[in-house]
Parts: structure tokens; sequence; C-alpha cells
């Protein structure tokens, strides 16, 4: 009855172990200056080269971008004059980076026998049992097998930036604000996935500071990404 009740707990924490949705290792490093505290209203602007506001991907990223500000007491204004800051994304995939892992795991096998004893009864009128014993194999570590693998990763980043919107139409002498720079180091390249789960992680820490590069850990069904794609909390 123990080894049944031990099989069924084992079955029911093995959904939750390897069947979950492996969370993001992201990186969250955030900065901020004095100067920027207080301002609110934003507009927001395209950083990557030869991306215009109009650019497809870039809006699906501003949209998210969006309500993350939003959620955090920013205010979207109706035009840059009507804006204290710009607000600029900036996002990108870096790889494929290939390295090779090498691995060593025991091989089990025979290694010896070891004496069971058992009492056997006498069978002359002498009182009291005489003992006996059989073998039996026993099994352990028997040598090391080695081996290597290829694993491919790629880097997909973030970065946003706040400027004063007056400076931003003149970049030689633009002043950034704030700044939060986003990682997240994985097997995927698509960073129509990743964007979410890293633009959660950086809520907490737009325009205020971080005080060091932070590794947290997410995933895809947190209820900030789920927040931040617009799909209703259950």
């Amino acid at each position: 009855m123990l080894k049944r009740i031990a099989i069924l707990l084992l079955l029911g924490l093995l959904p939750s172990c390897v069947f979950g949705p492996a969370p993001y290792e992201i990186t969250v490093d955030a900065l901020a200056a004095r100067e920027g505290v207080g301002a609110t209203t934003y507009v927001l602007a395209p950083g990557n080269p030869g991306v215009s506001a109009e650019d497809l991907q870039y809006q699906e990223y501003a949209r998210l971008l969006d309500r993350a500000l939003q959620a955090q007491g920013y205010s979207a204004a109706q035009s840059q004059q009507n804006a204290e800051l710009t607000i600029v994304l900036s996002y990108g995939v870096h790889g494929p980076f290939t390295q090779t892992e090498s691995y060593s795991r025991p091989t089990w096998g025979h290694v010896g026998f070891r004496r069971i004893y058992h009492d056997v009864p006498r069978c002359d009128r002498v009182p009291g049992s005489r003992a006996s014993y059989s073998l039996a194999p026993t099994y352990g570590v028997t040598g090391y097998s080695t081996g290597s693998f290829s694993v491919t990763t790629y880097s997909q980043y973030t970065t946003i930036e706040a400027f004063h919107s007056t400076d931003f139409e003149q970049p030689s002498s633009s002043v950034v604000l704030w700044r939060v720079d986003l990682t997240n180091v994985g097997e995927s390249s698509d960073l129509r996935q990743g964007f979410p789960v890293m633009l959660a992680a950086a809520m907490p820490y737009i325009g205020s500071n971080s005080g060091q590069k932070l590794e947290l850990e997410l995933d895809e069904d947190d209820d900030a990404v789920q927040f931040l794609k617009g799909i209703a909390l259950r």
C-alpha cells in the first residue's frame, strides 16, 4: 500500500516538474538619473537603425511597452510636443553561438556478492539452530562513460532609454534620463516569444535604479506576461 501511495505521489509531481514551461533566465540592468524622476508623459520611438514607427514588429513591441509603462504610472502623450519624455525602444537577437559540452556518467553493473544468512532448525535432539548462508549479487558503479554534445544558444536583448523630449530632437546633446537593459540567453531565437517575458521582468525597474545586474527567472504563464499580452487573468 505504501509503495502504491509513493508511486501516486511521484506521478502527481511529474506534470509540473517535467511538462511545465521552462523558465526564462532574464538579466535586468536598470540605471536612472535623479532629474528624470517626475516626468511621466511620453511618446515612443524606435531605436534600431533603419526601423520606422510603421514597422509591424516595432508596433507589436511598442504596444507591449505601452502597457508596461502605463502600469507603472506613465501616460502616453498625443504628440512629442505634449510629452515630457521620448522613450526609445531597441531590440534584437545575437547568435547563434555553438559550444561543445562534455559529460561523464557512471555505468552500473555486477560488482560482487554478499552473504545472506539463514537460521536452519537442527534436526537432531540438540536444541537451537544452526546458521547457513546464500550468496546474492551486488551492483554498483563499474566505471564511467564520457562523451560530448553541442549546444546552440541565442542572446535576445532589449534596451529601453528615456530622454527629455526637447533634448531628443538634438541627438548630440541628448542625455539619457533612465535606461533598462534586458538580455535572455537560451536555445530560442524567437524574439516575439521572448520579448514580453523580458519586458515583464523589467516592469518593476522601469524609470528606477536596480542597483546591480539582476538575474531573474520568469515563464510565459506568469501573470505579468499575460497582462502585457492582454490576456485576462483567471
